[in-house]
């Protein structure tokens, strides 16, 4: 008895360590598949920054842009969240990074790229470069122009008074 026993045991024990096997071969397969995926929408990231980046060259090689160009900007209604980070972008004088104007605001870079892609998805003309793996922003020139003459985004008194400080 004790003998069918032990035998009985050895083989539950051999049927799971069969299924165990099965289990850490589908793990692995999980694993590079969720690898491979991550680095596919890495590389569909950078294709969508490269033709934002074309689609700015483009414009610029089309010549001026018309006087109505401003109207459109009327339109555009920021958050206060979103005047923040417009502001850290209009008022440096270099590109900055995510991570360059969570760090002056206050915030996560995730939630500053957030911000961008939803002023970027409203119309404001915000170039961004990409140099050693990094994004670099720039709010364009003659939107600054614009801006600075027009006030077309009705940024908030109290938020531009502290970035002037």
């Amino acid at each position: 008895m004790d003998e069918s026993l032990r035998a009985s045991f050895a083989k539950v024990k051999e049927e799971l360590d069969v299924h165990l096997d099965s289990i850490n071969e589908n793990t692995n397969e999980i694993n590079a598949n969720f690898e491979h995926v991550a680095r596919l929408e890495d590389k569909i990231d950078k294709l969508n920054e490269r033709i934002d980046e074309l689609s700015m060259i483009f414009s610029s090689l089309i010549g001026e842009k018309p006087k109505e160009e401003s109207i459109k900007f009327e339109n555009i209604k920021l958050t206060l969240r979103e005047q923040e980070v417009f502001l850290a972008l209009y008022t440096s004088q270099n590109e900055l990074t995510y991570y360059d104007i969570a760090r002056k605001l206050g915030l996560t870079p995730d939630l500053v790229e957030r911000y961008v892609k939803i002023m970027l998805e409203k119309g404001i003309p915000i170039a961004r470069k990409i140099t050693e793996n990094k994004v670099f922003l720039t709010v364009d020139d003659e939107f600054k122009s614009i801006q600075a003459k027009q006030n077309v985004l009705r940024i908030s008194e109290n938020i531009s008074q502290v970035f002037e400080q």
